[in-house]
């Protein structure tokens, strides 16, 4: 199996007790093949949880930088979107047109960050309650 170090080293982090568990993909391009896993703990108190299949997950700050940062700059690559375009472009109920893609990548947009019960709600209340936070300073 290809990656066998690496998965080893990824479940050392959770030996070691840096992480309480990890979930990985990798994808093989020589093979177009996708090596993924679990191992580990979705949290250690108050009770032990283990981690999950298709379990879902906050996207927190490191994300955006690995995850969102990737995708936006293969977008604009690909004339499909701009660090000028308007957000109410791609979200109408946005009620300030003046902020951008540029903004909510660089925390300038003037949303709070912080909505009542968010892990709780479903995404409609949630996107609800993004729209509801915006002040535009």
């Amino acid at each position: 199996m290809r990656y066998e170090r690496t998965i080893e080293m990824i479940k050392r982090l959770v030996v070691d007790g840096t992480v309480p568990g990890v979930s990985y993909a990798m994808l093989d391009l020589s093979s177009d093949q996708i090596m993924s896993g679990i191992y580990g703990n979705e949290a250690l108190v108050p009770d032990v949880e283990p981690l999950r299949e298709n379990q879902l997950y906050d996207v927190a700050s490191l994300t955006k930088v690995v995850g969102t940062t990737n995708v936006i700059l293969q977008l604009i690559e690909q004339g499909k979107l701009r660090l000028t375009d308007s957000i109410s472009q791609y979200l109408p109920e946005w009620r300030y047109p003046q902020v951008t893609v540029r903004h909510l990548l660089t925390h300038t947009s003037g949303i709070t960050g912080y909505i009542k019960n968010r892990n709780q709600l479903p995404k409609l209340e949630l996107k609800k309650g993004v729209v509801g936070l915006a002040r535009w300073q």
